[in-house]
């Protein structure tokens, strides 16, 4: 038997799953759209970011900035673009919230990151400041610190330069740890 949900169209199943992810959002991530690609293969067919790009470029609109984008290089993005766009930066914030240090995910995460604070309006550095990037970023120097490790020649002045862009007045223990981390490398 037919779930009720796999017999609507596919237009109002999009405009549903757009619905309730933007309203959700941040409080579910992306749970929601998860929850329901999960229900049944038809929906999943039906919301998958293969069958419907537009679906995850309206997501992405929704909940980042793009104004920037266009300014600065006055252009269209794509659909596909920003849907690409938007699972790079969930999985970007995911392991950044979940303090996962990846070598192999750290210098796209880092420049995701850099990207975002670029194009900020004020969503991008919300997110950022959500899953505490600045805190992130120390952990990592503490970490490398920790292992005795030296860090790429790209990913150190990703990291400081992230770092002075999201650090705030009231962290001057983190200035003061890129201070002497600079001096001993």
């Amino acid at each position: 038997m037919a779930n009720s949900l796999d017999t609507l169209p596919p237009d109002i199943l999009q405009h549903i799953a757009l619905q309730v992810t933007t309203d959700s959002y941040p409080a579910t991530g992306t749970g929601t759209i998860l929850s329901l690609l999960l229900t049944s293969s038809t929906l999943y067919h039906a919301l998958c970011i293969k069958s419907c790009p537009h679906l995850y470029a309206g997501i992405f609109r929704t909940i980042f900035d793009t104004r920037a984008t266009v300014r600065t290089f006055r252009f269209q993005v794509t659909d596909s673009q920003l849907a690409r766009e938007l699972v790079v930066r969930f999985q970007m914030l995911r392991r950044v919230r979940g303090r996962i240090f990846s070598i192999l995910e750290l210098r796209k995460d880092l420049w995701t990151a850099l990207w975002m604070i670029y194009e900020s309006d004020g969503r991008n550095e919300s997110h950022l400041q959500s899953v505490y990037i600045s805190e992130y970023l120390l952990d990592i120097i503490k970490y490398w610190d920790n292992k005795g490790e030296s860090p790429s020649h790209q990913l150190r002045p990703l990291v400081i330069w992230i770092l002075c862009l999201t650090l705030k007045q009231r962290k001057p223990l983190g200035i003061l740890v890129c201070r002497v981390y600079l001096l001993m490398r």
